[in-house]
């Protein structure tokens, strides 16, 4: 949190992600490795991969490595080519080995960013993941990396296939961005704030929800923040 907590006591009433992707991302690897398609066809894939190359909140939200619970472990492969393996732990790595030093540039410098920390925010705080729903693991490359198949000027071949771990199956994005919120329970109780974490069977990554049970939670929050009288239903 960059604002200091008496700026966020004072003007935030409470704080309520939804679909929050508190580790970082799979798809936001993809943008990189294979293109972001921006449009239909195959020049749109590749105009997109030029453009993620050089997006800081595309390097942002790649997954953070970590051995603790809501990080991406040493052994968890997220890319897969035929001679090489890489982990949360391996992607500046893999930057210099697509020949790609000024995406690995930007990379260094937004690692270790607050979502690395990830601090309580110490303010009353609602939070909605999903689960169960297939979601990618990581990726399988039919090439190995090179500044000639990889680097800046040149668009990569597409991948031919996704990683699956049952426990990553979440809203579409693996199950620990949406529930890492989970580790700041004990330091919420200390402060006598709220911390609620909500996760549903089949919510999909979304802006608000998608299952009836996260609609009924949702709005019995919303009275409460507003001082209304809450639906029926509501404890």
């Amino acid at each position: 949190m960059k604002q200091s907590l008496a700026w966020r006591q004072k003007h935030i009433k409470a704080w309520i992600p939804m679909s929050p992707v508190f580790a970082g991302t799979i798809s936001s690897l993809s943008s990189v490795v294979e293109g972001w398609q921006v449009g239909s066809g195959e020049a749109a894939r590749c105009l997109g991969r030029k453009v993620a190359i050089h997006l800081p909140s595309v390097l942002w939200m790649w997954p953070h490595p970590g051995e603790k619970e809501g990080y991406w472990n040493h052994t968890e492969v997220l890319i897969q080519t035929p001679k090489k393996n890489y982990t949360a732990y391996d992607l500046d790595q893999m930057l210099i080995d697509m020949g790609l030093p000024k995406s690995k540039e930007l990379y260094d410098v937004e690692k270790n960013d607050l979502l690395g920390k990830f601090e309580p925010p110490l303010i009353d705080t609602y939070a909605y993941y999903g689960y169960g729903i297939s979601s990618a693991a990581g990726y399988i490359l039919k090439h190995n990396f090179s500044a000639e198949t990889d680097g800046p000027e040149v668009c990569p071949p597409s991948k031919s296939g996704t990683l699956q771990r049952p426990w990553d199956n979440g809203d579409g994005y693996p199950r620990r961005s949406g529930a890492r919120a989970g580790v700041w329970a004990e330091a919420h109780a200390r402060a006598g704030v709220v911390l609620k974490n909500y996760g549903y069977q089949g919510q999909k990554h979304s802006c608000g929800c998608t299952v009836d049970a996260c609609t009924k939670d949702y709005n019995c929050m919303m009275a409460k923040l507003e001082g209304k009288l809450p639906p029926a239903g509501c404890t």
